[in-house]
């Protein structure tokens, strides 16, 4: 989660099932993007999911959301369907995560 004065204004949610981690949203207000904001939470959310076990990430999202964001870090395309929104595509992706070898 990202806090500002104390609220909470953006953060990451996933769901781990079937030993994948799916996750549901990842979300910056407009004025705490570009700052590796992003980019920390994801690299968060993997290691829990890591640390638990899970060595695959599943996401969905459309071509006018994160859709770049989420190929700068290794998550490749598995599906898309065009025109949907018209004009747009929605994607769907997966990582395949490595475990850290070192122990924590």
């Amino acid at each position: 989660m990202v806090f500002e004065e104390e609220q909470i204004v953006g953060g990451i949610y996933g769901e781990i099932y079937w030993g994948w981690l799916e996750i549901e949203f990842l979300y910056l207000p407009d004025s705490l993007r570009a700052q590796g904001l992003g980019s920390q939470l994801l690299h968060r959310i993997e290691t829990l999911a890591c640390q638990s076990g899970v060595n695959r990430v599943l996401v969905t999202t459309f071509s006018f959301q994160a859709y770049d964001f989420y190929q700068k870090y290794g998550y490749e395309t598995v599906g898309v369907i065009t025109d949907y929104p018209p004009g747009f595509s929605h994607y769907t992706l997966v990582k395949h995560l490595v475990p850290s070898s070192g122990s924590a």
